[in-house]
């Protein structure tokens, strides 16, 4: 499956415009390749970023999906300015994106691996293989269940 990893570093104030519209990509529900999406905050006293973990059936679906819906869609979600700047990271994961309360992240030299919990107990875990440049990092978000998108006919089956 096809990875994809948005990091956004988003302003002290602009926090509350971002979480409110975040849930707005509901709409990737309808999309032909896409599977699910999760996300949750990173913090510090100084800034914020919201990072976004989604899965797509394959590269190509998720191309089709920038090339024909994205452009609309983000101007339907009105995201546009509340967060300062964006990274976007791709992989290969292999294992699943399962409805969760924490992920943790960790990523190594070519590889990145996570691990979904759910009250405490891990639900799934497995490996990204990345594509280009990732820094190391290691990342352990609380997911915000507003933010979590499921492919309709996939709904009731995450658990």
């Amino acid at each position: 499956m096809y990875f994809k990893w948005v990091e956004c570093r988003v302003g002290k104030a602009k926090e509350d415009a971002f979480f409110r519209t975040q849930p707005r990509w509901g709409l990737l529900s309808d999309v032909t390749g896409f599977i699910a999406q999760c996300g949750g905050w990173e913090r510090t006293d100084t800034w914020s970023k919201a990072h976004i973990f989604g899965v797509w059936q394959d590269k190509e679906k998720y191309h089709r999906f920038m090339m024909e819906a994205h452009d609309e869609m983000f101007k339907q979600t009105q995201q546009y300015g509340t967060y300062e700047s964006i990274t976007i990271r791709f992989g290969e994961l292999e294992g699943s994106l399962n409805r969760a309360d924490r992920l943790v992240l960790d990523t190594k030299a070519d590889k990145a691996f996570y691990e979904l919990h759910d009250e405490g107990a891990v639900v799934s875990k497995g490996e990204i293989v990345r594509y280009g440049e990732w820094d190391h990092q290691q990342v352990d978000l609380t997911l915000e269940p507003q933010w979590f998108v499921m492919k309709k006919e996939l709904k009731g089956t995450e658990k």
